[in-house]
């Protein structure tokens, strides 16, 4: 009887094993981005301090030429908001990595590459 009972439920509780699953790989998903969000604003506190001079900022040639490596291009054949993005974040260093893996993701089967305009609503 209780194999029988247990066949009964398996379509209930595969069921819900698959509700609880997405459920939670939803709330995984927003905590890393929760976290990604907290690390890119303690980066751009970096490159714009309240006190003191800012930390890991390249100037602007050396930061041109870092983002469009990191982005896999030359500077010009660069986007026009991506200059503007690596001005607005000083050319500190982090940042322009991180901005480089929104649009260029390193493994894009796990993070979707986003476009230019998305990126800069995300960093402005």
């Amino acid at each position: 009887w209780l194999a029988q009972r247990i066949d009964d439920k398996a379509g209930a509780l595969e069921a819900r094993r698959t509700r609880e699953t997405a459920a939670t790989d939803a709330w995984d998903q927003l905590q890393k981005e929760k976290k990604e969000q907290r690390v890119f604003r303690k980066v751009l506190r970096k490159a714009h301090p309240q006190e003191g001079e800012p930390e890991e900022c390249m100037d602007e040639s050396e930061g041109l030429e870092f983002f469009a490596s990191e982005l896999g291009c030359t500077i010009e054949d660069m986007d026009p908001t991506a200059k503007r993005l690596a001005a607005l974040m000083n050319y500190q260093k982090l940042a322009l990595q991180m901005t480089a893996a929104m649009n260029q993701p390193v493994n894009p089967k796990k993070r979707a590459p986003m476009a230019w305009p998305d990126v800069a609503a995300y960093v402005e």
